[in-house]
């Protein structure tokens, strides 16, 4: 829905609501569809989450999804299909990455290795996890700018990668050859005790052929287990093939 009261607005006369209610409904999606699919996508919106709201199980994507391809949680997508990232709120409310591609790691076991062949029908491989360090927790009921980007590889190299901003200060750039940590299960991790052997990140091989491009942004407000009545709003979206940044007001 549009929410036009200028206390909740953050810019001009309207900006997008959507709400997750117990019992009643888990959220909802704005998708766009890209005119022209492309290698490289920024999107950058500004979000504010209610007073009252919890974190969501699932925000922000960008995906290289063709028509006719259903994502499936728990498997991971064919290199010559389909691959996408998530820009998401964790529980603790700390920013981070949430991404699924032909090669990702299974949450199974430390090494990456899935239960299941990793074609099959279980559920071995749930989103990769890329949560940067160092970070204050979300306020709420404040716009807080938000940019992702997502950058497609060239065919049979590893050098795609994905970035982050909030408030226009860089959080999280994963490309080759930073940062520099660690995989664990199906995470990439830069500090603690499962940093054990920390090396370069060897970058992303997202997709087998170019024919894989990014075809849409999905604003998302979704919750697996909803305890409440939890609001989110969007305003000031740009999708763009370069850095946007922070309005000035």
């Amino acid at each position: 829905m549009l929410n036009t009261d200028k206390k909740v607005v953050h810019w001009g006369k309207s900006c997008a609501q959507t709400t997750a209610t117990k019992g009643n409904e888990k959220g909802g999606d704005i998708v766009f569809s890209l005119p022209k699919s492309v290698d490289l996508l920024h999107v950058r919106f500004y979000a504010k989450f209610h007073a009252n709201t919890i974190m969501p199980s699932h925000f922000v994507k960008i995906q290289a999804i063709p028509k006719g391809f259903w994502p499936n949680a728990g498997r991971r997508p064919p290199g010559n299909k389909a691959f996408w990232t998530g820009i998401e709120p964790s529980k603790n409310g700390k920013w981070l990455f949430y991404t699924y591609w032909h090669k990702m790691r299974s949450w199974n076991n430390a090494n990456g290795e899935p239960n299941h062949p990793p074609e099959g029908t279980g559920t071995s491989f749930y989103g990769n996890v890329f949560h940067p360090d160092n970070q204050k927790t979300v306020e709420l009921d404040k716009w807080i700018c938000v940019e992702a980007m997502l950058k497609a590889n060239t065919p049979g190299k590893s050098d795609g990668a994905q970035a982050f901003w909030i408030d226009g200060k860089l959080l999280g750039h994963w490309k080759t050859g930073t940062p520099v940590g660690s995989f664990i299960r199906d995470k990439f991790v830069t500090s603690g005790p499962f940093n054990k052997s920390p090396a370069p990140f060897p970058g992303f091989e997202f997709r087998k052929n170019k024919s894989v491009q990014i075809t849409s942004v999905v604003l998302q407000w979704y919750f697996s287990k909803s305890t409440q009545t939890n609001i989110v709003y969007f305003d000031d979206i740009v999708v763009a093939t370069q850095y946007v940044g922070p309005l000035t007001l």
